[in-house]
């Protein structure tokens, strides 16, 4: 029993420190996209902010696991039951933040999808109604 509790907290544990590192490869990804969008003359600002909330959320989910108790000495301690709950709970959290980092990235994108939009609507505009006063 202890060895199959110990293999799936391995699995989750593997799991949760996966999508750790894929999310802040996409983080670091998304951060270069912004600083080539701004050296583009495109506001990012709203990206930006985004991209540091995603990053809070982020770390706050690497210090949670990196704070994670050692599960052989959960289930080998007086209560295994309640120590193991414990690890149940850091996981849990660290799950919900990941999730939480990961809804924030996707609004990154968003944002970063419509900023060249609406700087292009602007410029399509302005030729508009410049257009239309050369012709009167």
């Amino acid at each position: 029993f202890q060895d199959r509790i110990f293999n799936l907290s391995r699995n989750v544990s593997n799991r949760l420190l996966a999508s750790i590192n894929r999310l802040d490869n996409i983080s670091n990804r998304l951060d270069t996209r912004i600083v080539k969008l701004k050296n583009t003359g495109i506001d990012t600002s709203s990206a930006e902010a985004k991209l540091g909330e995603a990053r809070s959320s982020l770390s706050e989910a690497r210090s949670n696991f990196e704070s994670l108790p050692s599960v052989q000495q959960a289930l080998t301690s007086d209560t295994p039951q309640a120590s193991f709950q414990r690890i149940r709970t850091i996981f849990l959290t660290t799950r919900d933040l990941l999730k939480q980092s990961h809804t924030q990235l996707s609004e990154t994108v968003v944002l970063l999808k419509n900023a060249p939009t609406q700087s292009t609507t602007v410029a399509t505009t302005s030729e508009d109604v410049t257009a239309t006063e050369a012709v009167e």
